[in-house]
């Protein structure tokens, strides 16, 4: 393959892997009563508000944020006191939701929105399962970790790590192309 092909296929497919891992889909499962991260990254962190919702609820909002502030007036009263940004600055693109004290009627599917000036945009979708404790087949709710840190592979990093495989492999292929042939 010449470096050109090569390097038209890697351009192909970092454009196929940020416009498909934008929204991502991932499932959570959480102990009652247990304190949860929502996670949600956005490659560009020119954020100037964010949004989490569950569109089988009225009012959807379960946290709006905008100006460094929430907004209680239009969020669901199940969430208010009860739900926070992990990094309220949103550094990074960092958006993620701290739920607190999960409870059954928690479960259900969560999406991410953020505003980056008069765009909006879903970020990603959680589905969260909160099960009674010991419900889970000798599962923690933990992500098998015993001290409590719950793992997610977050888009973000499943994207930068197949990034490096790319460019390692388009290297490898523009290195071989070029060495002198004996």
């Amino acid at each position: 393959m010449s470096p050109k092909k090569t390097v038209e296929l890697l351009g192909l497919l970092i454009v196929f892997t940020f416009t498909h891992s934008s929204n991502a889909q991932t499932n959570i499962t959480a102990d009652l009563g247990q304190d949860v991260i929502l996670p949600c990254t956005v490659p560009n962190n020119k954020i100037t508000a964010a949004e989490w919702r569950r569109s089988d609820q009225d009012p959807e909002y379960v946290l709006f944020y905008r100006d460094g502030h929430l907004d209680p007036d239009s969020q669901h009263p199940s969430y208010q006191n009860r739900v926070d940004l992990q990094d309220k600055e949103m550094k990074d693109g960092d958006v993620s939701l701290i739920l607190k004290n999960v409870t059954m009627e928690d479960n259900g599917t969560f999406e991410c929105w953020v505003h980056q000036g008069r765009k909006k945009e879903l970020i990603s979708t959680i589905n969260l399962e909160v099960v009674e404790p010991g419900d889970q087949d000798g599962d923690t709710g933990d992500g098998g970790n015993k001290d409590g840190v719950l793992v997610i592979f977050s888009p973000p990093l499943v994207t930068a790590v197949m990034f490096m495989f790319v460019i390692g492999h388009v290297g490898s292929v523009i290195y071989h192309e070029r060495r002198p042939r004996h």
